[in-house]
């Protein structure tokens, strides 16, 4: 970019001003936008490492239904209990329980809450059926 001459007239000063005024302010906007990029990462760069972190936690914590356990004893709502527990918890989740007939309701709701499907009219013979096959008087208390 060359030097410009001194204004020969008002005109041409105040075209020398715009167009300087002009060129310095793209200047200085530019130069703006990069010092934000230098100092502060993008919203992508700071959320992103969260994710992933949350997903491993995810995954660390998920419980695979691989490990049998024992069997589930036979009775009316044992496919159910099947059907439905074992699609996310494996059998000794429910085996080594041993809850009352109230506890179990407390976690069929906890349950429900977390998106299984119950149907109310299967709900007293799950109860029924958890209860009768792992309830207290089944195992050792749990621990509190």
């Amino acid at each position: 970019m060359e030097p410009r001459r001194p204004a020969r007239n008002r005109i041409q000063a105040r075209t020398n001003y715009n167009e300087n005024s002009k060129e310095n302010s793209i200047v200085q906007r530019f130069k703006v936008i990069e010092s934000l990029r230098a100092e502060e990462p993008c919203v992508l760069q700071r959320i992103c490492p969260a994710i992933v972190l949350l997903a491993f936690i995810g995954l660390a914590t998920a419980q695979a239904p691989t490990a049998p356990g024992k069997p589930l004893p036979p009775g009316p709502m044992q496919a159910k209990v099947k059907a439905g527990c074992t699609s996310c918890h494996n059998v000794s989740r429910i085996t080594e329980q041993h809850l009352s007939r109230q506890g179990w309701a407390v976690e069929l709701d906890k349950m429900e809450g977390l998106g299984a499907v119950i149907p109310d009219a299967d709900r007293p013979a799950l109860l029924s059926y958890l209860s009768k096959n792992f309830g207290p008087a089944k195992g050792t208390p749990p621990k509190n």
